[in-house]
This record gives structure tokens, C-alpha cells and sequence, in this order.
């Protein structure tokens, strides 16, 4: 079976109900902790992902019962407790920067409107964002961060932290904000606490801070310690704060803590100097409270409005973050996993550990060559992180507790058949055609959501349908409804289940051929080349006697991916499978001239990063309106729409000149 590391798509779709229990398990389990208990078990990005997750499972998955699920009650987390309020201006995140490049950018778009300002650094405190309104000099409101929009009001629980001013000498009415944290000392002692009630340890510092903010009892918020840093008044200038400078004296003549180690810099690269020599003298783990980075900010408060905004940062500021903290854990089981075009991936089972607020306990080790590489095996310590803080990597050996290297696996772990690695790949193959789990993962795939989008299957209905002998090849789908008081029979597949699953089996007659093309499952074609080899096909009843040396002609088609098309069908079991397909009277067909516009007509893209709506939405956004989306950076790209946390691909883009550089909002502007 594969390492399920993070929720994907396909699992999305091909485990419906049981992925759905799932969610709705999780969420009613860290709901029981965090209104039963106070004590959050997972951080507040972590839960409203896995909540939007569920919401739109049942938006999107009518016969999913959902009698017990936590969206019956979902204000509850804001309401529950806490009343929840709008903020009169939104708490934006922050956009991210990793390297220096990543500055450099930052200051190119400030740059390019004629400005060239001086920067204020500040640590970026680990903590629980909050905002302060005071009038008449009183403190009237505290609201946590909560969506940006919306926050909780815990102004009753805000009255026990010591080191909040609940009087400022400044009279008119004001919004200040920042961050309340717990000290790592203090952090310490409460886990210890704990550990001597029996009572659950807190993960990190900021869910202990997160948690105890949100106690009913505010004598307990009192007992916890919290403390504050401020570094922010909203509308500085409308109370004749023009900098970083003036805002400083302020808050401290008006009793706020303010960070320590701020500084003043008049150019990025001395930005960037400052954090390389914070990181190097290690002056994190010499603080008493966790920081995640650095905020660089343009000191002049005028530019602000003129800079304005994304929908999810403003570009007056962006956040360095640290390198990635790597973290040691043991290494318990290596086991194989089998996709549906026979490879192989070696996956690590790990001793679970906390990286930044996500447990880790599984991450793939690719193929054996890596595992080779870093001299691997069982009981072994190993080093992990988490790549810009999303995806687990094991990166190195810790400690060498084996005397062995794990060995190269030589049979498939499906079917016991020899494996096999071609000259030119380091990655092994099963080529066993009857082989049990790539049958399996070939059906998988043909249902996934890029491919058929078949709602209501799931790969444990795959196998049960398997057993059953009703379902060992993707065609058999389509034949599924005679068998209707069979597959009802089966516990967990009534009625309403089988009537969804063959409505979904219908809709996907009406797919493109591109989409039959990707789901087929042939090696080295991607949903791109799937789109090419359609256009060029036109019809499915085309393709089984199509001419594919004629593919030579299209740049994005390699030699490569010709030879692994005519090798595909070379096999008589595959041509049956599409004659079966067309018998049926499906001849898919092409739908390349289906645009909603020809705006972006011949232009090629890459997307990068987090957007505000999955990578998938603005690429078919993209398609929709005439464009291409590939997948690296190279002389035919026109345009890089980038995100969050984009990656290398802005540094290979900005060493091609004809390549241009977009935000959400630009990429918008040509839709």
C-alpha cells in the first residue's frame, strides 16, 4: 500500500466514504479536546483545512451521511465559546521569503513604482495574533486573528495577561496589534504540569499559547503566564506615526512590550546580511520564546497605500523565514509500495515526531538508489524536515544503529515477479501485466479526479469489487449496474450508494478524449501530453491505429513518450479494452476548440506556489482561455504565476528576459 503522506486528489475521490469518516472522526476528536478539554491538538491552519476539507465533501458528495458531522455545529468553534466579530480592517498573512532572491523580488516591485526606501527588521514571533482597541485611553475589544476577516472575541481572557497595558495614556480610538506567546520556559513548566496529572503535553509553545487563550476559566489564562509582543497600529498615520521609529516610542510610552533586536537597514542586501548573521550566531535558541523568521517592512508608513495589497499579504512587508529546522527521529519499517505502471517506491515508516505543529510519521524514500545513497535501514536514526515548512523529506542518517544498508528489493511485493530497471532510470519496475496491484492501481487511476472523476469508488471497493469478479479491468466499470443487487449486498454500499456511483459512472461518458487518453494509464503520459496526442487524434476510435511517428512534429512530444505510446499499444490487451470502450459507443473526442475565450491563445504557462484557490482551478482557468500550462521553466514560457512559498522556479524565470513574473492579482488582469 502507499504512505498516505498528505491528502491528495486521488485519494480525495477513490476513498470517499472511508476518507470522509476520517475527517469527520478528526475533527470531532480535536473538537472534544478544544471545547471538553481546552487543550488544541492540532494548529488552527491545520483544523480550518481539514474543516473547509470535509464541507466540501458534502457539498460535493450527496449521499454521504452526514447526521453526525461536526458542520451540524459549524460556528462552534468560533461561537461555541467566543462570539465571533469581523475586524474593521482585514489581518492579512504575510508573504513568505526563503532565500535572497526571494527579497530581491520583493524590492523589484517596489522598486519599479520609483520607490527606494529604507527597512525595518523585526522577529517574527511564534505566537497567536491579536488586535487591541482601545478608546478613551480603556481597552475595549481583543480579537484573535481567526480567518483574517473574522476574529474571537477573548477581551475577557486578554484582562489576565499581566503585560497588556489595559490603560494607554492616548486618548483617541485606536487599534493596536501583535502577538501573545508563551515563553519557553514557562512552556516547560506548564508540560510538566501536565505530565504529572496525566494529562496531555502540549505540542509546541504556540498551541500552549493558542489553547490556554481560549480557557473558559480565566483564572487559568491568568495561571498560564502569557505574555505580549506589539508591533503594529493600524492607520499609523491618521495618529501622525510616519515610521517604524515613531511607532516604536509609542508603543512603548503607552507600556506595550515590544520586541528586542529590531533594526534599521537602507538596503535589501544589508536585510539579508542581518538574518545570514542571526542565523549563523544562533541567536533563535538564545531567546526565551520561539521565533519562525524575520520581517523585513518598508519603514515609511506614506508608501503603505501606494503599495497596496494582494488578496492574502500586503507588499510593504514580507516574512524571512528560517532555514528548515531538521529534526531526528527513528526510522522503524521500510516497506514497497507498487503504482499502476508497475513502479516501485520505497517508503519510510518514522517514530512520530512534531514539525512545526504537523505530526510526521511517514515520508517517501523514492527508490532504492536513495535509500542506497544514505546508507539506510531499519531502527536507524534519521534526519527529517519539512521543505518550506509543507512537504516531510528524510534528508540524512543521524545515527547508524544497524550494520546494514536495507536491501534491494529484486521481486514484486504484489505478485513475487522479477523486477526489472531500465538502462536509463533509477527507478525499478514490476512488469507483470496480471500483477494484482497494478491492476488494482490501474482502475484507481482510471476513476481518479484528473481522470475520469468516477465519485463514490475508492480503492478498497476497487479490491472488493475485484474479489467479487466484477471489476479487473477499467472497462468492466461501465458494466457495473447489472450487478446492482450484488454490489448493495456488500456492508457499506447500499442502495444510495450504488446509485450515486453509477450516476458518476454515467457523467463520465461525457468526458473529453484527453481525459480518456490521461486515464488509460500510459507511462510518460501526463494530463499535458494527454492533451497534445488528443489534439492531434481528434477521435478515440482514431487512436487505436493512429500514426504516432506523426507526434515527432509537436515540441512538447518526446521520442520517448512515442515509444512508451506504441509500445502501449502494441498490447492486444489494451487495443481489447478500447474496442470494448467503443462498442459501447464512447467514442471520446477531442474538445481542444471548447474555450471560453482566445485571450491567452498560444501562450504557454507555469503556476508556482500557494494561490488563493488550488493550482488546479487557474489551470483550467488557463486552458479555458486558449493557454498552456507546463510544468518547468524554459525559453517557451511567457508568463510565471506564482504564489506563497514559490520555489526555485522564480530564480530559473528571472534568467530568462522573455519570461514574465506574475501575482494573482497581474494574472487576473489577462483573464
Amino acid at each position: 500500500m502507499k504512505v498516505k503522506s498528505k491528502m491528495n486528489d486521488n485519494e480525495k475521490n477513490n476513498r470517499i466514504i472511508s476518507e470522509y469518516n476520517d475527517l469527520k472522526n478528526k475533527i470531532n476528536l480535536w473538537n472534544k479536546a478544544y471545547f471538553d478539554y481546552d487543550e488544541p491538538l492540532v494548529e488552527d491552519s491545520i483544523y480550518d483545512a481539514t474543516l473547509l476539507k470535509l464541507i466540501k465533501f458534502e457539498n460535493q458528495y450527496k449521499f454521504l451521511d452526514n447526521s453526525d458531522s461536526p458542520t451540524k455545529n459549524i460556528g462552534a468553534k468560533v461561537s461555541k465559546k467566543f462570539s465571533k466579530v469581523q475586524h474593521q480592517f482585514p489581518m492579512l498573512s504575510l508573504n513568505k521569503a526563503y532565500k535572497f532572491d526571494d527579497l530581491k523580488i520583493f524590492e523589484r516591485h517596489i522598486n519599479k513604482l520609483g520607490f527606494f526606501p529604507n527597512y525595518f527588521l523585526e522577529l517574527k514571533i511564534d505566537g497567536l495574533s491579536i488586535s487591541l482597541k482601545y478608546d478613551n485611553g480603556n481597552l475595549i475589544q481583543a480579537l484573535t486573528r481567526g480567518d483574517g476577516i473574522s476574529g474571537e472575541d477573548v477581551t475577557e481572557n486578554v484582562f489576565q495577561i499581566q503585560d497588556i497595558p489595559k490603560q494607554i495614556k492616548y486618548s483617541k480610538p485606536i487599534e493596536i496589534r501583535g502577538e501573545i506567546y508563551l515563553s519557553k520556559s514557562t512552556f516547560y513548566e506548564i508540560n510538566e504540569c501536565q505530565k504529572s496529572q496525566n494529562l496531555t503535553i502540549f505540542a509546541n509553545p504556540r498551541n500552549a499559547a493558542s489553547g490556554s487563550l481560549r480557557q473558559l476559566d480565566s483564572s487559568i489564562v491568568k495561571e498560564r503566564k502569557l505574555n505580549s509582543f506589539f508591533y503594529s497600529v493600524t492607520n499609523p498615520l491618521d495618529h501622525k506615526i510616519k515610521n517604524f521609529n515613531d511607532q516604536e516610542l509609542f508603543l512603548k510610552e503607552n507600556n506595550f512590550q515590544v520586541p528586542s533586536l529590531n533594526k534599521f537597514v537602507d538596503t535589501i542586501e544589508k536585510a539579508y546580511e542581518f538574518i545570514k548573521d542571526f542565523e549563523k550566531n544562533n541567536y533563535r535558541e538564545k531567546l526565551n520564546y520561539e521565533i519562525d523568521g524575520i520581517v523585513v517592512k518598508v519603514d515609511d508608513f506614506s508608501l503603505y497605500d501606494i503599495l497596496g495589497q494582494t488578496s492574502k499579504f500586503p507588499r510593504s512587508m514580507i516574512a524571512f523565514k528560517f532555514s528548515d529546522i531538521s529534526i531526528e527521529t527513528k526510522l522503524i519499517d521500510i516497506f514497497i509500495s507498487v503504482g499502476r505502471t508497475g513502479k516501485i517506491t520505497y517508503n519510510a515508516i518514522l517514530e512520530p515526531v512534531i514539525i512545526n505543529g504537523t505530526l510526521v510519521s511517514a515520508a517517501t524514500l523514492h527508490n532504492y538508489e536513495y535509500v542506497e545513497s544514505l546508507k539506510l535501514n531499519k531502527n536507524d536514526n534519521v534526519k527529517i524536515i519539512k521543505a518550506g515548512e509543507i512537504i516531510p523529506k528524510v534528508v540524512s542518517l543521524s545515527k547508524k544503529n544497524s550494520e546494514t544498508i536495507f536491501k534491494r528489493i529484486e521481486y514484486c511485493t504484489s505478485c513475487n515477479e522479477k523486477l526489472v530497471q531500465p538502462e536509463d532510470e533509477v527507478d525499478q519496475y514490476c512488469i507483470n501485466k496480471k500483477c494484482l496491484m497494478i491492476r488494482l492501481r490501474k482502475i484507481e487511476h482510471f476513476a481518479s479526479k484528473k481522470a475520469m472523476n468516477i465519485l463514490g469508488l475508492g480503492f478498497q471497493n476497487i479490491e472488493k469489487f475485484f474479489k467479487l469478479g466484477i471489476l479487473t479491468k477499467y472497462s468492466d466499470l461501465f458494466f457495473l449496474e447489472k450487478y446492482k443487487n450484488l454490489i448493495e449486498s456488500q456492508p457499506s454500499f447500499g442502495e444510495k450508494s450504488f446509485n450515486n456511483l453509477i450516476e458518476s459512472i454515467n457523467r463520465s461518458k461525457s468526458n473529453s478524449l484527453e481525459k480518456f487518453i490521461f486515464a488509460i494509464g500510459i507511462k510518460q503520459i501526463g494530463e499535458r501530453s494527454a492533451k497534445l496526442i488528443a489534439n492531434e487524434v481528434k477521435l478515440l476510435s482514431n487512436l487505436i491505429n493512429f500514426d504516432f511517428e506523426k507526434l515527432n512534429n509537436i515540441r512538447d512530444i518526446s521520442c520517448k513518450t512515442i515509444n512508451s505510446l506504441k509500445c502501449f499499444f502494441s498490447d492486444e490487451n489494451e487495443i481489447e479494452e478500447i474496442k470494448i470502450i467503443l462498442e459501447l459507443g464512447l467514442d471520446f473526442k477531442n474538445l481542444e476548440n471548447e474555450f471560453e475565450s482566445k485571450k491567452l491563445q498560444g501562450l504557454n504557462f507555469v503556476i508556482t506556489g500557494t494561490l488563493s484557490k488550488p493550482r488546479d482551478f487557474f489551470k483550467e482557468l488557463i486552458i479555458k482561455n486558449g493557454g498552456n500550462v507546463l510544468n518547468s521553466i524554459s525559453n517557451r514560457i511567457n508568463y510565471l504565476l506564482t504564489g506563497e512559498k514559490s520555489g526555485s522556479k522564480i530564480e530559473k524565470a528571472q534568467k530568462i528576459n522573455t519570461i514574465k513574473i506574475l501575482d494573482e492579482n497581474e494574472f487576473n488582469k489577462l483573464i
